[in-house]
């Protein structure tokens, strides 16, 4: 036990602890909600990002950008599935991964873009008085999820909604709206 351990765990954590943020907004809309989508999501975000970004530094905010959409698109088709055709959420969004793993795979064939953009690197190999940045900011996002889930409209939504789906709705919260942005934001 010394504190360079406890740092490193801290910074593999930090990219499992982004993912857990997203995944606990679907697990917050109550009855047994889960997305198993967001594995493929990675996967495809990262061959996406490589194909845009290409290690260009001047390329990494269009990418993020198509990042943000393709995630939004996906988790709306994730709500779309689970609120329209009332698939249950592990089966459709775990369709939804073989589908993207797929998409995945067929862009792997022709792949060749390996370099990485010096920002990107700089965000998870920086260190500020000895902490990896990147541990800030899963720390900062954290605390914006705690905001928004207390302090928004939505957020209470979404907290009563995760109570009682017929109770909120009864309350006047716009069920079918929380939970399609909550599946966007989990994959976005």
């Amino acid at each position: 036990l010394n504190l360079e351990s406890l740092i490193t765990n801290a910074y593999t954590a930090s990219f499992l602890a982004i993912v857990a943020l997203g995944q606990m907004l679907v697990v917050t809309t109550g009855r047994g909600a889960i997305d198993l989508s967001i594995p493929g999501v990675i996967t495809l975000a990262a061959y996406v990002s490589m194909s845009v970004v290409g290690g260009n530094n001047a390329m990494l905010l269009p990418g993020l950008g198509l990042l943000v959409v393709m995630g939004a698109f996906i988790g709306f088709l994730n709500g779309a599935l689970v609120i329209w055709l009332k698939i249950p959420s592990i089966i459709a969004t775990m369709a939804m991964n073989y589908i993207l793993i797929t998409m995945s795979l067929i862009i792997n064939r022709g792949f060749s873009e390996f370099s990485i953009c010096s920002i990107l690197l700089g965000v998870t190999r920086n260190r500020i008085l000895g902490i990896p940045l990147i541990i800030y900011l899963v720390i900062a996002l954290a605390i914006l999820m705690h905001l928004m889930l207390t302090r928004t409209g939505y957020g209470r939504s979404l907290l009563a909604m995760g109570q009682n789906h017929e109770a909120a709705r009864l309350a006047g919260v716009k069920v079918v709206r929380v939970e399609l942005l909550t599946y966007m934001f989990s994959s976005v």
